[in-house]
């Protein structure tokens, strides 16, 4: 890409910054210049999320968050977790959780997961979207085991069709 990455790394490193988020967008800033979609910053949290996801070792209440338009959705909800025993379902919409709003058309579901994973036994306030009107839980997170292959039966001939989720 022609760029002197080494002159462009030194002048990030002689500013000053007022905080983190400054620091973190100077970073951001840096990798756009490459115009690679592939190369992108993650901050810390993010990183997190992303690693735990990854690795299954992680607190939450037991969703799979997909994007569905401009909106978080429930795309699957593992079973016994604290959100199938506290009655989200599939393709709920995520309104709000502790007090975060992410009805604003711009929420991904890396932001929401980010508010839903948290300390083991600690709770946390979900609201969700379905049929038009909104539900309030209160959930407990637990460790969540990440089911990577789980099969069901269902269709339209139940106990011939079936489904396999990998």
């Amino acid at each position: 890409n022609n760029q002197n990455w080494f002159q462009m790394r030194q002048d990030a490193i002689k500013k000053k910054y007022n905080n983190i988020n400054e620091a973190q967008a100077e970073v951001e800033k840096m990798l756009s210049t490459l115009g690679d979609r592939y190369t992108r910053y993650l901050p810390p949290a993010k990183y997190e999320s992303m690693v735990n996801a990854a690795t299954g070792n992680l607190y939450g209440v037991g969703v799979e968050l997909a994007q569905s338009g401009d909106r978080v959705i429930a795309s699957d909800v593992e079973p016994n977790s604290p959100a199938s025993r506290g009655g989200l379902e599939r393709n709920d919409v995520f309104v709000e959780v502790d007090g975060v709003k992410f009805d604003d058309g711009k929420a991904t579901p890396d932001d929401v997961a980010v508010v839903v994973r948290g300390p083991e036994g600690s709770k946390v306030g979900v609201v969700v979207e379905r049929d038009g009107k909104k539900i309030d839980y209160i959930l407990t997170r637990e460790p969540i085991k990440i089911t990577s292959v789980r099969s069901y039966m269902g269709g339209d001939k139940p106990g011939v069709d079936g489904k396999v989720g990998v």
